[in-house]
């Protein structure tokens, strides 16, 4: 997520309270950096949705990239050949976005893609374009904050354009209050869940899901895309779809990436529920419970931390 010209996306940030405050607070709803709402303001304006659009949509660290490749497999009627030599972040681009300096932004490569054409996104509220919602099948996963803010955390230490953050102050003043790009955790995740109550388009799955029963999770995927995929196929996307698998596979993990520091800690990192206990500390869980419970009063959303 760059936060100004192209040309600092290799230069860490050596002050991440200035980071912050470069951030701008977008349609009075999230903090991301100015480039991204410049792009926003684009695809609200300008930007075509067409009937047969798919979009996964997510919080950052949710488990979005699991999502893009399973939705990908499923397309492509599960057969990985067909998806060799071709990054993941090109066969499902960032619409607001880009993932790397030799890419077009994301909204632009779609422009020139075959329907169906396949996003991702990390917008809510205001920001998301009307005509998305009306045109478009969103595919929206949710996971719970604290493994999020753990997962988060780590992308600040390896992306090169992100500053590092000491892990109690990257809890305690941007995670919780909501200071980091696409937050707070909670309105992002609650906004889609009251819109999947009312919009048959939407299909919410939780990444908890996905680590418990991904055969079961990935049948229900292609059901919601409407792809009638035999026994055997299903077994191919399951397979292709598995941590392992993607974490070592170059068009899915990453690696290629110029912008991140694979050395540090790589993309695909655990793919685990719960990690968050190796990370918080007993005050620091305090704290989390205490406001998330604020978050979620009166609604019906439940969350599974372990």
């Amino acid at each position: 997520m760059p936060t100004k010209n192209e040309d600092t996306l290799l230069q860490k940030p050596t002050d991440w309270r200035a980071w912050v405050n470069d951030l701008v607070r977008y349609k009075d709803t999230t903090l991301i950096a100015s480039i991204l709402a410049e792009n926003l303001e684009t695809i609200h304006q300008a930007f075509t949705f067409l009937d047969g659009d798919i979009v996964v949509a997510s919080h950052p660290k949710s488990g979005t990239t699991w999502m893009q490749n399973i939705v990908s497999l499923l397309i492509d009627g599960a057969d990985p050949e067909k998806l060799k030599g071709q990054a993941l972040y090109q066969r499902v681009p960032w619409l607001e976005g880009k993932e790397d300096l030799d890419c077009d932004w994301g909204y632009q490569l779609l422009e020139n893609q075959a329907s169906p054409r396949l996003m991702k996104t990390h917008v809510y509220g205001p920001l998301v374009p009307p005509t998305m919602l009306q045109k478009a099948r969103i595919v929206y996963i949710v996971r719970n904050p604290k493994d999020i803010a753990v997962s988060y955390f780590h992308m600040h230490r390896a992306y090169h354009f992100l500053p590092d953050v000491p892990w109690d102050e990257f809890i305690t003043e941007l995670f919780l209050p909501g200071k980091l790009q696409y937050g707070p955790w909670h309105k992002h995740a609650l906004y889609w869940w009251k819109l999947s109550k009312s919009h048959s388009n939407i299909l919410f799955i939780h990444f908890e899901d996905l680590v418990k029963d991904l055969k079961t999770q990935v049948e229900k995927i292609a059901v919601f895309l409407g792809k009638e995929l035999t026994v055997n196929a299903i077994e191919k996307v399951v397979k292709e779809a598995s941590f392992e698998s993607m974490k070592a596979n170059q068009a899915v993990n990453y690696s290629q990436v110029e912008a991140m520091g694979h050395e540090i800690s790589p993309f695909i990192r655990k793919g685990t529920v719960g990690d968050w206990i190796n990370h918080f500390s007993a005050e620091q869980n305090r704290r989390f419970e205490q406001t998330f419970e604020v978050w979620m009063d009166g609604s019906d959303l439940q969350i599974d931390f372990l």
